[in-house]
């Protein structure tokens, strides 16, 4: 119950301050729910569907449209594309406006996104009204409540790039230095590619050390030890350290306080009370 009051109080509580102004983030006006990635040989295929106007279902369209991964993009509008020329462009096309993609249907569709091109020789079109992106896509694309950055101490429990730790030595062992370097810069890209309003400093800081998880763990878990002795100062630190909720208060928090050394530990407090 208290985690679950805790994810909720997320949306009531303010944002840490920040050392200076967050900049105005530039976020695509279209939308048509599709994604897609650039693959060797300068092609560019489709790789994701969304919810949106071509009714995405993860791998492919709707019912309603002749796509799926991991066919081939061949126009837009006419014009040849990459996979960030394509993101840009239908980010700034107007709501209403349609676009028109060219297409050669995959010879394998699925999951995987092949190196090399096995596709049909014809090319299909398909024509998709642009749509708000706000609508679809809520707080993406907006800064981040907070610029607070998670910093581990001590040792890592696991280091991959240590010989004398048991996962070093292991990925040593096997030749799998390279491919997990390609992993690691995948997380990081996937982590950056854009900015959300609730994007939170733990969550970043598990897709830049994944091999830290366990510590990390232990600190989203750390205050419910003292949850019996102090249920109040137990939630207001986790929402503190684990909502980026802003700084400690001076004092002791006790259900009888009249109020709270900070916003957040008083949204907590009266969360509580209106709870008991």
């Amino acid at each position: 119950m208290l985690e679950s009051m805790l994810i909720g109080l997320l949306f009531l509580v303010p944002p840490a301050p920040q050392a200076e102004a967050a900049k105005p983030a530039t976020r695509p006006v279209g939308y048509i729910g599709v994604d897609v990635r650039d693959i060797p040989g300068g092609h560019t295929v489709f790789s994701w569907f969304f919810p949106g106007p071509l009714d995405g279902a993860a791998l492919e369209a709707g019912d309603a449209f002749d796509l799926a991964r991991p066919d081939l993009l061949v126009s837009v509008d006419g014009k040849p594309m990459n996979a960030q020329q394509f993101r840009e462009y239908v980010g700034s096309r107007p709501p209403g406006t349609k676009i028109t993609l060219g297409y050669r249907r995959s010879n394998a569709r699925g999951a995987t996104i092949p190196d090399t091109l096995d596709h049909e020789d014809q090319v299909q079109t398909l024509t998709v009204a642009v749509e708000p992106a706000e609508s679809w896509r809520g707080t993406e694309g907006l800064p981040r409540r907070s610029d607070t950055k998670l910093e581990f101490g001590g040792e890592a429990l696991l280091d991959p790039g240590d010989a004398q730790n048991v996962l070093g030595a292991a990925i040593a062992e096997h030749g799998l230095a390279g491919p997990l370097s390609k992993l690691l810069a995948a997380f990081m890209t996937f982590r950056d590619r854009t900015t959300d309003v609730h994007q939170l400093a733990r969550v970043r800081a598990g897709f830049e050390h994944p091999f830290r998880l366990p510590e990390l763990e232990q600190m989203v878990t750390q205050p419910t030890h003292s949850v019996p002795g102090d249920p109040f100062a137990a939630a207001a630190a986790m929402i503190r350290e684990n909502l980026d909720a802003g700084s400690p208060a001076s004092s002791a928090i006790r259900p009888w306080a009249g109020e709270a050394g900070t916003p957040q530990e008083t949204a907590v407090i009266s969360a509580l009370n209106a709870a008991a």
